[in-house]
């Protein structure tokens, strides 16, 4: 069990740095270069702070429920481990991100 709330920790910290990192961007390069459609959809009908919140706090809520559907005593024998599979399969999904977004950065901001 402690390895599910250290990833979740984990991600929640990560969905945190992802956003700060979206807001970065969108205030730099426009709401029109947001790569995520439901994320740029919502960013135009709510400006870019309002959107990152919803979107980053229904992102949280998920993360959340996974944390909470892995305690629960009467899930079945075998959750627990997939969702430890499934957390693991988000951390390394946005690991890779996180390498694109360096990349990015050292060629836009020439670092």
């Amino acid at each position: 069990m402690r390895e599910i709330t250290v990833l979740g920790l984990l991600l929640l910290a990560l969905q945190v740095v992802d956003g700060t990192v979206t807001g970065i961007a969108v205030a730099k390069f426009g709401v029109s270069n947001e790569s995520n459609p439901l994320a740029r959809e919502v960013m135009e009908a709510f400006g870019v702070t309002p959107a990152i919140v919803i979107v980053k706090t229904l992102a949280a809520i998920c993360v959340l429920y996974l944390l909470w559907a892995s305690r629960q005593k009467q899930s079945a024998p075998g959750a627990a481990p997939m969702v430890v599979r499934g957390l693991w399969l988000l951390l390394g999904a946005y690991l890779v991100m996180c390498w694109q977004w360096i990349n990015a950065f050292q060629y836009f901001f020439q670092i």
